[in-house]
């Protein structure tokens, strides 16, 4: 069976595979540290890391595997029970870890360790939680309605119509379509070559019978009018020649 995606199960599962990853690096690193110094410790001291690192270790494998099981199975409200399980697990070996640590280097908690420890394994859980109460028909899927119960009835609609008040009247149907009323008209008269009328046809045309007019005559420039030459115009003013300026040395 599956839902839409319980978003708390998934963010945290892939916080948890982060934090699982890089905290097993750095345990393995401090184990490594302290194997080398072993001839300056103590016996306690040594067991007492070395117990830390083991349990350090194991939970960061026990958080990858939970952070691919959420991972996967986000959407799944039949693997509610498991991711529960799989988050306590991981939540309980956290805080194990945690004392140990301190207990050994004397220490107090620091914010990554209750982030990675507590935080986002409680996140873990209550998404696992949600997932199996959805699996019990106890809550409803998002967007879906609760099991066993219909939806909501709502009230049927107002007929349309004059009793209602608030809409228009109704209209009475149209009429149908009935060819046999339709107007009948008389079918046009065909057309009849011979009724049409007849013109006379046109006159051929006869190049004899066109007006004859008389050849154009002959330029003659012997015969064209002589006009005497001009003649100067007594009543003219008249102007005294320009002087003579010599030229300029």
């Amino acid at each position: 069976m599956q839902s839409q995606r319980n978003m708390l199960v998934y963010v945290a599962a892939i916080l948890m595979i982060i934090s699982g990853g890089l905290g097993a690096l750095a345990l393995l690193v401090i184990l490594l540290a302290a194997i080398a110094l072993l001839g300056g410790l103590g016996a306690g001291a040594v067991i007492l890391v070395l117990v830390a690192g083991l349990i350090g270790l194991v939970g960061g494998g026990v958080q990858i595997y939970a952070g691919v099981v959420g991972v996967k199975n986000a959407d799944r409200p039949d693997k509610g029970k498991t991711l529960m399980t799989l988050g306590i697990v991981v939540a309980s070996i956290s805080v194990l870890g945690m004392i140990l640590t301190v207990a050994s280097s004397s220490s107090s908690f620091n914010a990554w360790s209750l982030l990675t420890g507590l935080v986002v394994p409680g996140l873990y859980i209550f998404g696992a939680y949600q997932l199996r109460q959805i699996a019990e028909g106890k809550v409803a899927p998002a967007g879906q309605p609760f099991p066993g119960q219909p939806m909501a009835a709502y009230p049927p609609a107002p007929s349309y119509g004059p009793e209602a008040g608030q809409y228009p009247p109704a209209y009475p149907p149209a009429p149908g379509y009935m060819p046999e009323q339709a107007p009948q008209y008389p079918p046009a008269p065909g057309y009849v070559p011979e009724q049409a009328p007849q013109y006379p046809p046109a006159p051929a045309y006869a190049p004899e019978q066109a007006p004859q007019y008389p050849p154009a005559q002959a330029y003659a420039p012997e015969q064209a009018p002589q006009y005497p030459p001009a003649q100067p115009d007594p009543q003219a003013p008249q102007y005294p020649p320009a002087p003579q300026y010599p030229p300029v040395a």
